[in-house]
């Protein structure tokens, strides 16, 4: 279950191809501007990573559940200010995902590796490293296919929209995948 949730979880690596060509290519952002429109998503990751050993405690695998709606809440808000139906919601849905982000990362770590015996560690660390890596290139291949797929020859503004919001519904089904998953993993690790 945890490697699944891994797979689904860094499949999110689509989501800065995706960003960044909707806001150089579709808002016609500088590359400085459209890296600076990513801190928001950035600043939460931090935050979260800095607080994520308190919140692991607390809520034990649960913090993986918590992590997978923040990102699925953020990324919700994110598509609907790209759709232009919640305009002003852009940075707090980054943030929110960010700070999902921050939360799921070290969680699923812990949830795949932390009830193994120390001899085994290393092999289980060479496996959950190896599935973020395939979940990274199939999220770039298959959700970065389903961008330019709706993209299509068109170039204006609204594909670019309509494109993102359609691949970022792929990462945020996979994100609700994953925290559905978590509901399935034991009690504390």
């Amino acid at each position: 279950i945890g490697l699944v949730m891994a797979l689904a979880f860094y499949m999110l690596s689509s989501f800065y191809l995706t960003f960044a060509v909707y806001l150089q290519s579709g808002l016609h952002e500088t590359p400085l501007a459209a890296g600076l429109a990513t801190l928001p998503f950035a600043t939460g990751f931090f935050v979260a990573s800095l607080v994520s050993s308190y919140v692991m405690r607390f809520l034990g695998v649960r913090a993986l559940t918590l992590g997978f709606a923040l990102q699925v809440l953020g990324f919700g808000v994110v598509m609907l200010a790209v759709a232009d139906i919640l305009p002003r919601g852009l940075e707090a849905g980054l943030v929110c995902a960010g700070l999902g982000f921050g939360t799921v990362m070290p969680s699923v770590i812990k949830a795949v590796i932390g009830s193994l015996d120390p001899q085994h560690a290393g092999l289980a660390s060479g496996i959950m490293i190896s599935t973020f890596q395939i979940g990274a290139a199939l999220g770039v291949a298959i959700i970065g296919g389903v961008f330019y797929s709706a993209l299509g020859n068109q170039q204006d503004l609204a594909a670019y929209a309509h494109a993102f919001v359609l691949a970022l519904g792929c990462n945020v089904a996979l994100l609700a995948l994953g925290g559905l998953l978590s509901l399935w993993l034991p009690g504390e690790r």
